[in-house]
């Protein structure tokens, strides 16, 4: 088997060879000078009116519509290397490029959440991971937003639940669809299946939201199973 998983990643890499995505320096996905020029956000608003808000909640307009309370947008999915990094962790099954991500996303929820939350309490909060309908987990091989999840996790020393939240219903990609379609594909798609969450703070990690209705879905569950607060925590908006 080892053997079989070397000759794999040898020809994997003939054939992606490693490289920058920005500047082409070779042997890394993203170069240390390239990685420090990726912009963290720090003007924050909310998701659905992008009117600016603090620390990505709701508007009072808005806040009704949604099961989350607030969503944390790390970068732009504008900017190309966040833009390249992603699309390539995705698309490319490029698994390691999950270090320099979780990295980012790390040092963002730091710096630009939890240092600015005072009541922000880490030992009653849990890291859920978006999870995946298991038909895609066997075709890409990994949950990319596992992967980011674990490392934020493992970061901040909180539990990290990837067991109870199901992805029980086969759909469409998001990304073809718009707004409406989104929030329709994605209904009834999630269930909890572990105990009550007895009011502990939840944060989805995903690695892109552009209407939040994956997210919002999935807080919709947790809620409706104990959840107290319930946090989006992404990468990009798309």
């Amino acid at each position: 088997m080892k053997l079989l998983k070397d000759f794999l990643k040898t020809l994997t890499d003939a054939i992606y060879p490693i490289n920058c995505i920005n500047c082409g320096q070779e042997e890394v996905w993203v170069c240390k000078n390239c990685f420090d020029k990726i912009p963290q956000n720090t003007i924050h608003y909310c998701l659905n009116c992008k009117r600016q808000t603090i620390l990505g909640e709701f508007c009072h307009d808005c806040a009704p519509s949604f099961y989350l309370d607030k969503v944390w947008i790390a970068s732009d999915f504008q900017n190309k290397t966040i833009n390249r990094l992603i699309k390539t962790y995705k698309y490319d099954f490029a698994r390691d490029i999950a270090q320099s991500l979780g990295i980012f996303l790390f040092d963002f929820l730091k710096e630009q959440v939890i240092r600015q939350t005072k009541d922000f309490d880490i030992k009653k909060t849990i890291i859920i991971p978006i999870p995946l309908h298991n038909k895609r987990l066997r075709w890409r091989g990994f949950n990319q937003s596992e992967k980011l999840a674990r490392f934020v996790a493992d970061r901040l020393q909180i539990k990290i639940e990837t067991v109870n939240l199901k992805r029980v219903k086969f759909r469409k990609t998001q990304a073809s669809l718009n707004k409406e379609a989104r929030i329709k594909n994605v209904q009834a798609a999630f269930s909890w299946q572990g105990p009550r969450l007895n009011q502990k703070n939840i944060i989805l990690v995903d690695d892109v939201t552009t209407t939040g209705a994956t997210l919002n879905e999935c807080a919709k569950i947790l809620k409706a199973n104990g959840a107290n607060k319930v946090w989006g925590l992404v990468l990009a908006n798309g």
